[in-house]
């Protein structure tokens, strides 16, 4: 991941050298989850990653901490199968950090109500009431934020069970390609960044814009724009071909797609062996080309502190 790492480093400068090699480190580490494997970003070609990067940085101005602390890099499958590919993801974390920078928007909760919790709901004008039931783990039924605008106006803002999982489902569907890059903890993350872009499309944010200024809500707006750009980008495309009548006469078929060449690379030379009648079998290693290295190292003995 030489690229990635030099591309950082021009970035954010060399004083951070630590930390890009920490984060880089976590990142390599994700796995993308798919029926009969995984994959991860060593699967990803470099220029594909760094292309990503590229895009985030030329679209959300992010700090060195910023970037370190809300993104993450995830491995996903191109909608066509051909290929891997990789998608940033900035938290939620990072939407509430410049919703509340000015301090006149609070956020007061973003929570889950699960099945079993005590809720009540009074309009996108009141804060919703929840009581929690202790050690809760029952499934999630609603996600909720509330806020308020000058310690005055309240405001809420919700995505029901039906609301949720349709964000999981196209999430892994359109914009991941079949994978799930994230565990039970990071989908709840996904759906605060849900809930923040709801609160974008709310009558509320009328009122919020004056209170947020003009350099936070232009930052919300690339937020969304950004991520409705790798949405479109994503989107399932015709793998049909057309005569001048508009009849199918033919569909696109690939001899292998990106996982089925995963699955091939991970085969190995079986260890054989010369059958003689007056000696011992001798066995065969497989060749130094088959063993797969590692791809990326770092060192851990640096003062800098990660974040």
């Amino acid at each position: 991941m030489h690229s990635v790492i030099s591309m950082l480093t021009q970035q954010f400068g060399v004083n951070h050298h630590k930390s890009i090699n920490q984060w880089l480190a976590v990142q390599l580490a994700k796995k993308g989850i798919y029926e009969g494997g995984f994959i991860t970003l060593q699967d990803v070609n470099e220029k594909v990653i760094t292309d990503e990067l590229t895009r985030l940085f030329n679209t959300i101005p992010l700090t060195a901490k910023q970037f370190f602390n809300y993104v993450s890099i995830l491995p996903v499958l191109s909608p066509d199968a051909l290929q891997f590919e990789a998608i940033a993801h900035i938290s939620a974390d990072f939407y509430r950090m410049v919703i509340t920078a000015k301090k006149a928007v609070t956020l007061s909760e973003q929570h889950f109500v699960r099945k079993g919790d005590v809720f009540e709901t009074q309009g996108s004008d009141r804060h919703v009431q929840h009581s929690p039931l202790t050690d809760n783990d029952a499934a999630i039924t609603l996600a909720y934020l509330n806020g308020s605008i000058e310690g005055d106006l309240a405001f809420s803002v919700l995505l029901n069970e039906d609301e949720l999982n349709a964000v999981k489902t196209t999430h892994i569907d359109t914009f991941f390609g079949g994978i799930n890059p994230f565990d039970d903890n990071q989908w709840r993350d996904v759906y605060l960044v849900a809930l923040y872009r709801r609160l974008m499309d709310e009558s509320v944010f009328l009122s919020l814009e004056p209170a947020l200024g003009e350099n936070q809500v232009g930052i919300l707006e690339q937020l969304k724009n950004w991520h409705v750009e790798r949405y479109d980008h994503n989107a399932i495309t015709d793998n049909k071909f057309y005569n001048r009548f508009g009849k199918v006469v033919a569909t696109k078929t690939f001899k292998f797609n990106a996982l089925e060449r995963k699955s091939q690379k991970a085969l190995t030379r079986p260890s054989l062996e010369v059958v003689s009648s007056n000696e011992t079998p001798i066995a065969r290693e497989p060749a130094a080309s088959a063993v797969n290295a590692p791809l990326y190292a770092y060192s851990e003995n640096e003062d800098e502190e990660f974040g």
